[in-house]
């Protein structure tokens, strides 16, 4: 039997930074997602969730990676573990893009 770890989101990025790995360019950011609904009082309410992301330039054109624009991106989610200058363990999880897509740059929007 084959499990399934597919996400897809489509937000604002912010956070973006560039290292390389075995001499492949790789790419961390964050992307905002917003879910929009009308609160017990009938106020419009939004929630903002930050996704952290990884993007490898084998896989992907990282050119459109600039803070501020609009992508699609299609992953999979990744726990990662380590302890902290505390000794405390952390888990943090992360989406490793395979598809990334520009759907507006900074500059365009409304």
């Amino acid at each position: 039997m084959e499990y399934l770890n597919k996400i897809e989101l489509q937000g604002y990025i912010n956070n973006v930074s560039f290292t390389e790995i075995y001499g492949i360019r790789v790419a961390r950011f964050s992307i905002a997602t917003q879910y929009a609904y009308t609160g017990p009082k009938g106020a419009s309410l939004v929630d903002t969730t930050w996704f952290e992301c990884q993007a490898w330039e084998d896989k992907n054109d990282l050119s459109c990676l600039q803070s501020g624009n609009w992508l699609h991106v299609i992953g999979r989610m990744k726990e990662r573990r380590f302890v902290d200058h505390s000794g405390i363990e952390k888990r943090i999880y992360e989406v490793i893009c395979q598809e990334i897509e520009l759907i507006r740059n900074w500059y365009e929007r409304d």
